[in-house]
């Protein structure tokens, strides 16, 4: 089989096909084991990935989501498209633990990183999957 599947990437590069995608490098490698199922007969195994999986991107999703909905006193949504947060108030006190919790988060959506963390508020949270007076935020107009 490894010979197969080398065979088969070989030959997308001599024929100048696509081999390799930098944004999602098995994206060539699931076309491939999905042709070995349909050359076999086989059912594509629910398993059977068909897109990319980010988990790094969804695991920070879900850390700032949980930060943002369970701490909401770190957070100061403002009127100018801003979110200013209080990582102390995170429970991250040191620039490590900072840094490390603000790896997670989308490069674009800082605006500001040095003494205060401010974020870009509609890029956090379509990030988080929030939407301004909508669930979450209703509880906490007029606070």
């Amino acid at each position: 089989m490894y010979q197969d599947f080398t065979l088969r990437i070989s030959e997308r590069i001599q024929h100048d096909e696509e081999f390799y995608s930098p944004d999602d490098y098995l994206k060539v490698a699931r076309e491939i084991f999905r042709d070995y199922h349909t050359e076999c007969n086989l059912e594509i195994p629910k398993w059977f990935s068909e897109h990319r999986f980010d988990d790094y991107n969804e695991r920070g999703k879900k850390i700032w989501r949980e930060l943002f909905i369970s701490n909401r006193d770190a957070f100061d949504v403002r009127n100018d498209n801003t979110i200013y947060v209080r990582t102390e108030v995170l429970g991250k006190k040191t620039k490590r633990e900072r840094e490390e919790i603000n790896n997670y988060l989308p490069t674009e959506s800082i605006l500001e990183d040095n003494t205060v963390l401010i974020l870009d508020k509609k890029i956090f949270m379509d990030f988080i999957g929030e939407k301004p007076l909508r669930g979450f935020w209703r509880r906490w107009v007029g606070r």
